[in-house]
């Protein structure tokens, strides 16, 4: 009895063990699949966050627009604001350089950055037809110097401007990278604007040897707003660009015209470049 007793618990055990043993091989055998399949994730996230910090680095800007510029002078020197002539440009060209910075290093949401945007070159080229006096113009000494101003003209802009931005990743919580590049940016930004305007036959008399050149420098504030759609490095865009109150100092061999007021506009189309 004794004998088949010990005999029975010897089977029990080497049963239990066997079980054991099974399940130990199993519990590893799982173990080990979590792991290669956390791993994998984990690799795959990894890559997706370096495609998209690669995404998010193209922060810097190449904006080449065709634009349209009107210019309006407030006031002649001759006629004392009297008159307000306004001119729109026959063609214009504008180019920006500039890069955004981003208040944090990752999107809110996974799909918004908010940040400034600091364009540090805008260069801005347009060309005037010659406008039509008005029919009751000042007929006075400086007379000379308001014709030449309704005269074909040329304008070089320079400026430099900074104000915030938002931008948009509209499409990122969809997971997919294709459609992750797509960027939406809207900013608004106030700068500092210097103007050189290129005045032809100041004597308006079409008489070769009558005709001079006289130059105009303006300085002035500037503000603009504007947006863009671009997808990972190119993109369009649209920007409104005003100067409402620009100092005009006037250079001319023959006269003595002094200073005067002028504003002016800008709506710029551009194509966007991001690196």
């Amino acid at each position: 009895m004794k004998k088949n007793y010990i005999t029975l618990m010897a089977a029990v055990l080497i049963t239990a063990g066997a079980q054991a043993q099974e399940t130990s091989d199993t519990v590893a055998f799982e173990s080990f699949d979590d792991i290669v399949k956390r791993e994998t994730a984990t690799k795959s996230q990894q890559e997706n966050d370096a495609e998209h910090l690669k995404l998010w680095d193209k922060r810097s800007y190449l904006d080449i627009s065709y634009t349209s510029n009107t210019l309006k002078s407030s006031e002649f020197p001759s006629a004392k604001g009297a008159y307000d002539a306004s001119y729109k440009s026959k063609a214009g060209i504008n180019l920006q350089y500039g890069h955004t910075y981003d208040f944090h290093k990752k999107p809110i949401a996974n799909m918004l950055f908010i940040g400034m945007n600091y364009t540090g070159i805008d260069l801005n080229y347009a060309k005037y037809d010659a406008a039509p006096m008005p029919q009751n113009f000042y007929q006075g000494d400086d007379a000379p110097y308001s014709v030449g101003w309704y005269n074909k003209k040329q304008t070089v802009d320079y400026g430099m401007a900074l104000g915030p931005a938002v931008t948009v990743y509209p499409f990122a919580p969809l997971g997919c990278l294709a459609t992750d590049k797509i960027r939406f940016q809207m900013y608004f930004q106030i700068g500092y604007n210097a103007r050189l305007t290129i005045i032809d036959d100041v004597l308006g008399n079409p008489s070769k040897d009558a005709t001079k050149t006289m130059y105009t420098f303006a300085h002035g504030m500037t503000t603009k707003f504007g947006f863009s759609l671009t997808w990972d490095f190119v993109g369009l865009g649209y920007e409104i660009w005003n100067a409402s109150k620009l100092t005009n100092i006037t250079f001319s061999e023959d006269y003595d015209t002094g200073n005067f007021k002028s504003k002016a506009r800008s709506s710029r189309l551009f194509l966007q470049f991001r690196f």
